[in-house]
């Protein structure tokens, strides 16, 4: 499917499609059946099986991936991967916040964020119009967490260029977001958005 449909659709559009895949049967039966509770999409599918998954994905039926991470990393980035060639938003669910997990994530192709232990209905519903929205939401746990990585790499670029200008190369390889992307960051675990 063309990239074009999918960006057309809004991500929590009743007629869309949900596919949930990997991970534990009990989060992904739990976080159907919270899909279908808020009727943000037409049709919610878990599959537990990758192949099937990376199926589904080739179909073009889906609108949006929730893929657990980093349970099965390999297949998940695969997933995740697949899911934005073809124009499907990705969501990754972690388990927790933590240095290891972030490590394993951070190369991930997503589009946004949830924790398994700050899953309810309103989370949800409330990343759904995030992501809708073109933001990128992230629990602040991950944000902190993402946060404390750059710090140390900021630290030693010292201060940022005049007037908030983009580091020159030399120090772009240090940190990898500008002043800007930097203090955006810091806000949002902080808990505002990335407005």
């Amino acid at each position: 499917m063309s990239t074009k449909r999918h960006s057309a659709r809004r991500v929590g559009a009743p007629d869309g499609v949900a596919l949930i895949a990997l991970g534990s049967e009990l989060v992904r039966c739990g976080l159907a059946t919270m899909l279908r509770d808020l009727g943000a999409f037409r049709e919610v599918l878990d599959s537990g099986d990758y192949d099937h998954s990376m199926e589904l994905l080739h179909s073009g039926r889906p609108d949006v991936l929730v893929v657990s991470a980093p349970v099965e990393q390999d297949k998940a980035e695969k997933l995740a991967r697949t899911a934005a060639d073809h124009g499907v938003r990705v969501l990754l669910l972690l388990r927790t916040a933590c240095d290891q997990t972030l490590e394993r994530v951070a190369a991930m192709p997503a589009d946004g964020y949830l924790l398994e232990g700050e899953l309810t209905p309103e989370t949800l519903q409330s990343t759904l119009t995030d992501l809708d929205s073109g933001l990128v939401p992230v629990p602040q746990p991950v944000a902190r967490g993402l946060l404390a990585k750059i710090r140390p790499a900021f630290a030693k670029t010292g201060p940022a260029a005049p007037n908030g200008a983009a580091p020159v190369d030399g120090d772009r390889a240090a940190s990898p977001l500008t002043s800007r992307e930097q203090q955006t960051l810091a806000l949002m675990a902080e808990g505002l958005s990335n407005k």
